[in-house]
């Protein structure tokens, strides 16, 4: 999101392509890499939620709403994940709630466009 917020809408792009790329069969990513290595190969929701957001937020500060349409896929399956493993007594909860929140305004907006008959 900073580069998105910095202007770097290039680089942002490519980011979001990165994880689109290393992300795992099952939704998922590994909590930590230096370039394409995994350095820490644990699972975590909280760290696999934020694709939602970021993809959102890209979306309402560009406005471009094919690359979110493109994302999309990874984006449900991160969700997938994160809903998956989520326990009401699990810490991250509640940043994975307002994630789910971002996402549901994702989907909104996603919608609405292709009711217009814009992307979709």
């Amino acid at each position: 999101m900073a580069l998105t917020v910095a202007g770097h809408l290039e680089q942002a792009r490519a980011a979001y392509r990165w994880l689109e790329r290393t992300q795992l069969a099952d939704g998922s990513w590994f909590n930590y890499y230096v370039g394409d290595a995994v350095k820490d190969a644990r699972l975590d929701t909280n760290v696999c939620a934020y694709l939602a957001t970021g993809v959102y937020h890209y979306l309402l500060a560009t406005g471009d709403e094919q690359f979110a349409h493109e994302l999309w896929p990874s984006v449900t399956r991160a969700l997938d994940f994160v809903v998956r493993w989520q326990h009401p007594m699990v810490t991250g909860r509640v940043g994975a709630t307002r994630v789910l929140r971002a996402a549901h305004g994702f989907v909104v907006d996603l919608s609405l466009t292709a009711l217009r008959g814009g992307v979709g």
